[in-house]
Order: structure tokens, then C-alpha cells, then sequence
């Protein structure tokens, strides 16, 4: 596999582009966005599909619209002996783990986790705490309140926290896409034995109800530094008194910053940033104090992060 492609200016506005806003916008979209030429994006997208610049796509499902209606964050310091590969195989196995980054600071990881009610809650944390009593010095719980921006996406539509009622060919659908994204309407609908045009029409509900919340890409790590991704920092705001959401808002609007939540312990916010370079984290963060809502700001760099593979996440809630 190449690695020693050399990205071009309008490389990484594309790639940018497509991390920020997603990979469903179409190559007319694409070249209005950037103002460049249809014909340009085109030869761009397949020569970076071709030097593995780009090597898949996937799909980011809304947790809200599969009866996971809770998220909260769990920060775990690891006892000194620690087996951390046990530990990590056996949380990312765990229906309700998401993900987990490995920190700097006074924790090791920073769990993510979606449940159904607070007793699937409580009953995580006690099979947690049981089964991996040798392994976790201490954990920290915060809850999350409000959820303000996931995966680069602004929740500002009601449609994201609204009932969707999906059928058995919705799911199919859904399976389907996520195990082979690549195929188009016409592949699928004969995977399924289901007409082209309702295939389609059901997938644009899908999207329209939000239970699609975006199409990404995958990048090469290798060209990653090159783009606004090349590190990632946990944000750990303190707002002022009754203007967290204020700061929310704020801090949303920045393509930059990956996920904003509100939540119940330690802080008033939790954010994810993505940025290029440590130098440009820097910039940004001193530049977080012009909104005179957040109060002070704690980051914490991730090594890395460990995700879910589709069979692993949705799956056993769809």
C-alpha cells in the first residue's frame, strides 16, 4: 500500500471537507463548496481512492433511535499490573461500550458508553467492577445531560431525539449498508429482494429521520497529520454560573470540535477537538476564552482510541 503520496493543497481541502461534513455530499456538492471545478473533484476523489489515501466509507448510526436513550463518560485509572489488552478486548465486547481512548493525565481511559435505562446502567458498572477488580485502581462517572454535536454533527434538529419506529426491511437495510457500503441501490435491493425505488425511498427516510446521522470516511493514519486530524484532545470545560449552555452553543459551532456534552460530574461540558497539529490545538484553545461563557478549560491528550467494528456495536439493538 503507497504511503508516500504527497497530498496537494486541494487534496486536503476535499479531505477536510469530507471529514467534516461527511461523505454523502455528492461531487456537484463537493465542487460548489470548494468552488472548484466538477471535473477536478472528480479525478481527485478517484486518485485518492487509488493511492489508499481514502480506503472505505462507513455509516454513524443515531444511538437515540435504537432504544439507547443514556450516554456517559467513564474515566478509569488502571492499577499499576494491569492487564490493559485484557481490560480493552474485554469492554469493547461489552453491548453497551462504545469506544475507549487511551489519555494522558491522572486517568488512563475514557470510556464511552450508551444504555437503555439506569439500571442497564448500573448493572455495567458492577459487571465492570467484579470482573475487572484487579485491573481499576478507581473510576469516575459523569453522566451526560444534553448532547449539543457527535461525529462533526450540529443535533440542532428535533428529528434526532424523536421516536423512529423502523421495520425489519429498515434493519436489513441498515445491516446491509454497514457490511457493504460500497454497493449502490441496485445491489442492495437484489441483496434483500426488495424493489430498487423502495430501497431507496426507505433509505432517504432513514436519513431524513436521522437515524443515519452521517456517512464518513477513512483516512489513512499516515496522512492524517497532514489534515485537521492529527491529534485529538478531550476538552473539560467549566462554564459560567447558568450559561453552560451558552458555551455549548459556542463551542459546537467550530468544525474543529468532534462531539459536545453536557454532563453531570467533575465539569460542566465535555468536548472532543480534532486539529491538525498541537500548535494549532493551542491557538484554538487560547482563542476558547473570547466567549466570556466558559469559564476554564482542562484538556487531555489521546494516545489512541479503540472502536467498536459493525457486529459489535448496533448490532445486538438492531
Amino acid at each position: 500500500m503507497p504511503e508516500n503520496y504527497a497530498l496537494s493543497d486541494v487534496d486536503r481541502r476535499i479531505l477536510n471537507l469530507l471529514l467534516i461534513e461527511g461523505a454523502h455530499l455528492s461531487e456537484s456538492h463537493i465542487a460548489e463548496k470548494l468552488k472548484l471545478n466538477q471535473t477536478t473533484i472528480n479525478y481527485k476523489l478517484r486518485n485518492l481512492w487509488d493511492k489508499h489515501v481514502i480506503t472505505g466509507t462507513y455509516y454513524r448510526l443515531n444511538p437515540l433511535k435504537f432504544g439507547l436513550p443514556g450516554m456517559a463518560w467513564l474515566f478509569i485509572k488502571l492499577n499499576r499490573n494491569a492487564h490493559f489488552g485484557v481490560l480493552k478486548k474485554g469492554l469493547l465486547e461489552h453491548r453497551n461500550v462504545f469506544s475507549i481512548k487511551a489519555i494522558a493525565g491522572g486517568n488512563d481511559l475514557l470510556v464511552k458508553i450508551f444504555y437503555e435505562d439506569d439500571r442497564a446502567l448500573s448493572a455495567f458498572l458492577l459487571w465492570m467492577e467484579t470482573t475487572y477488580k484487579k485491573e481499576i485502581d478507581h473510576r469516575s462517572l459523569s453522566i451526560v445531560l444534553d448532547r449539543y454535536k457527535m461525529h462533526r454533527t450540529r443535533l440542532d434538529d428535533e428529528k434526532y431525539f424523536t421516536k423512529t419506529r423502523l421495520s425489519k426491511l429498515d434493519k436489513d437495510l441498515i445491516r446491509a449498508r454497514f457490511e457493504k457500503p460500497l454497493l449502490n441501490f441496485k445491489e442492495i435491493s437484489e441483496m434483500l429482494g426488495a424493489h430498487r425505488n423502495t430501497v431507496a425511498q426507505r433509505w432517504n427516510r432513514l436519513l431524513d429521520e436521522r437515524v443515519i446521522m452521517k456517512k464518513g470516511i477513512d483516512v489513512n493514519p499516515v496522512y492524517l497529520p497532514q489534515l485537521n486530524a492529527g491529534i485529538s484532545l478531550v476538552l473539560l470545560i467549566d462554564a459560567e454560573t447558568g450559561r453552560t449552555a451558552e458555551a455549548a452553543e459556542y463551542l459546537s459551532g467550530f468544525p474543529d470540535i468532534h462531539l459536545v456534552t453536557t454532563i453531570s460530574a467533575g465539569h460542566d461540558l465535555l468536548g472532543i477537538l480534532r486539529h491538525k497539529d498541537v500548535a494549532g490545538a493551542y491557538d484554538f484553545m487560547r482563542n476558547v476564552y473570547t466567549c466570556d461563557a466558559i469559564k476554564k478549560t482542562r484538556s487531555v491528550l489521546v494516545y489512541s482510541e479503540m472502536l467498536k467494528q459493525w457486529g459489535h456495536d448496533f448490532a445486538p439493538f438492531i
